[in-house]
């Protein structure tokens, strides 16, 4: 009867225990529902030492840790979770996303590595694995994570997307198209895929994409500069200069407009006749010049100075283009300036002896009987 007894009281105190242990874990449950995870670790902790057999508190333990930043904490957490039961990949995930905010790339990659050697059909773990191998720049081993992982889960538009990323970077430009296609088919209106064709189809000069894409993005609400300056380029392109200006207007009045965005802006009023406005676009455009193009915005604006008779400001241009870019056509386009609109032909005659040095060849001919015509007309005139 005592032992009846007994054991009735310590499946009782059994029951007890383990009735708290559940009411312990809920309440940390609870307490990261209302994102008070100072007192959620205090519960999951007190869950743990009643008993360490529950890896789920450690789980929890760690996560909470990583969302107060204590990264140490946590990572001795989810390495005691994975060295309990080495075979969850969810703990090698675990300690892959946490290397991943530590910036631990390396370190991520071979957590998320096990984990797929763990559960190699699994496609959240494979785009994990594939997002660190971009990040690695070892894009041709990220496209082989990514695709298994659509092979798994055609559906998801974050590896699609990255997928497309990698083809763009490689030049694989026809698998990137047929990527972007299938994930639109899914979900037309997700924007990271539209802004990749936009991309896509700006790089493959397909104008008429480009601005169908581009369309597609700022009907979603996505009026970022990049993209939109790229639409209103291609509607240049298309001549549609009545949608390029006031594309690339609205860009321009942006205090973040680029310098490619005014120089396009630039480029489209000229072509509506606006030569004047084109000429202002086209100072900001060099005022702002931080990138490879500047010579070409110097080049334009020497073009558009001597169009305008503004011969002395097409000078200064063209020079500051040979500075940036050594390009013997600025020789020759100084020199016709001189000789064209100066009285005065000797920096004619230097700028065009200096361009026939080079080789050049595009207006060598023209240079050849200029000079001979001017030589000829400064012997009559008794100067040197």
């Amino acid at each position: 009867m005592k032992g009846a007894i007994l054991v009735c009281l310590i499946i009782i105190a059994a029951t007890l225990a383990a009735q708290t242990e559940r009411d312990v874990f809920t309440k940390g449950q609870d307490a990261i529902a209302h994102y008070r995870y100072e007192q959620a670790i205090r519960n999951f902790y007190d869950c743990y030492q009643a008993d360490p057999q529950r890896l789920d508190c450690l789980q929890q333990l760690a996560w909470c840790h990583q969302q107060m930043g204590n990264m140490s904490d946590a990572r001795l957490y989810y390495q005691s979770w994975a060295h309990a039961d080495s075979l969850d990949p969810r703990s090698w995930v675990a300690l892959g996303d946490l290397a991943s905010q530590m910036g631990e790339t390396d370190l991520a990659q071979r957590m998320f590595s096990r984990a797929v050697h763990l559960d190699s059909t699994n496609a959240y773990f494979l785009k994990k694995l594939g997002n660190t191998l971009i990040t690695s720049g070892r894009l041709p081993e990220a496209i082989s994570a990514f695709m298994t992982s659509l092979n798994y889960n055609d559906r998801d538009l974050e590896t699609a997307a990255a997928l497309a990323e990698c083809f763009i970077q490689l030049d694989a430009l026809d698998q990137a198209t047929e990527v972007i296609e299938h994930a639109l088919a899914l979900n037309p209106t997700y924007r990271p895929i539209i802004r990749l064709g936009v991309r896509l189809a700006n790089r493959l000069e397909n104008h008429a994409q480009t601005i169908a894409y581009g369309q597609r993005l700022l009907a979603t609400g996505d009026s970022a500069l990049y993209y939109t300056t790229m639409t209103g380029y291609a509607w240049f392109k298309q001549d549609s200069l009545i949608r390029a200006t006031e594309l690339l207007g609205w860009v321009c009045k942006q205090e973040r407009a680029s310098e490619l965005a005014h120089f396009y802006y630039a480029l489209s009023l000229e072509s509506s006749g606006r030569r004047s406005d084109a000429l202002a676009q086209m100072a900001i455009a060099i005022e702002k010049g931080q990138s490879d193009y500047l010579y070409l915005f110097q080049e334009q604006a020497g073009r558009l100075n001597t169009l305008q008779k503004n011969y002395k400001e097409a000078v200064t241009a063209y020079e500051a283009a040979l500075r940036l870019q050594d390009d013997p056509e600025y020789l020759f386009q100084i020199g016709r300036v001189y000789d064209e609109w100066y009285k005065d032909k000797s920096p004619a005659i230097r700028y065009f002896q200096n361009y026939l040095r080079t080789g050049h060849q595009q207006y060598a001919d023209y240079t050849r009987q200029r000079l001979d015509t001017l030589k000829s007309d400064r012997h009559q005139k008794g100067t040197k």
